[in-house]
């Protein structure tokens, strides 16, 4: 073969193909999952929450249900170790034999409570529910009404 190359033509170029016609889009109608029986009030409201942000963005599969409810089950736990600090306090005194205090130690419920805020943390990230986490998958949802992070009108 001699000489230049001839010039790729696509068939519409040619004229040997008429491109179809654009196709009219309805309106997508998403219906959002509901949260399992397991979670408390306070978890299906953050079930909600959560849902409606990854909803908007088109971004949660029924993949990521088993792990949503992992996250509110921690955010559940989370909230339950604070309402115990509240009413028990954050240390308990051991007491020996004659009533003089023996030891004073972390309630065991403080474990509990890293533990679960380290779940809901972990979770928060594979999310994009912290900016970091949506730096990171490059999500960019808005949390307008200033949800983000914010507990303290949650009831346990």
């Amino acid at each position: 073969m001699r000489g230049r190359p001839k010039k790729f033509r696509s068939p519409e170029e040619a004229g040997d193909v008429k491109s179809p016609a654009p196709l009219k889009s309805k309106p997508l109608r998403v219906t959002l999952p509901t949260p399992p029986d397991i979670l408390s009030d306070a978890g299906k409201e953050e079930w909600y929450r959560i849902v409606s942000k990854l909803s908007d963005e088109g971004v949660l599969s029924s993949a990521d249900l088993g792990l949503l409810t992992i996250a509110c089950l921690a955010f559940e736990a989370v909230l339950q170790s604070v309402e115990t600090f509240r009413k028990d306090g954050l240390f308990y005194v051991t007491l020996d034999s004659k009533g003089n205090v023996k030891a004073k130690l972390p309630h065991p419920t403080l474990q509990t409570f890293f533990k679960a805020a380290d779940t809901y943390r972990q979770s928060a990230l594979l999310f994009g529910l912290s900016t970091f986490g949506r730096a990171r998958i490059g999500l960019d949802i808005n949390f307008e009404d200033g949800d983000e992070g914010d507990i303290s009108d949650v009831k346990i």
